[in-house]
């Protein structure tokens, strides 16, 4: 089950993020492949959502998982 929830929860971020860029005009139709966020403490890279890879080092808290993401320009 904790593994079903994470998989949701990177979904549901996922999508609260295209949905904002859609509404701000940097959706994917604009050629956005790769999202880089932060603040929701959730680890995730190469997080694949319908077309775009999502990314984020997670949280230098203690017992969560962090690590700095590299991303090539």
């Amino acid at each position: 089950k904790p593994l079903v929830e994470f998989a949701r929860r990177k979904q549901t971020v996922a999508r609260r993020i295209l949905a904002y860029l859609d509404d701000i005009g940097e959706g994917p139709s604009t050629g956005v492949t790769n999202v880089y966020f932060g603040h929701t403490h959730l680890a995730i890279s190469d997080f694949a959502y319908r077309g775009v890879l999502f990314h984020n080092g997670g949280a230098p808290i203690n017992g969560l998982r962090f690590r700095v993401l590299e991303a090539k320009t």
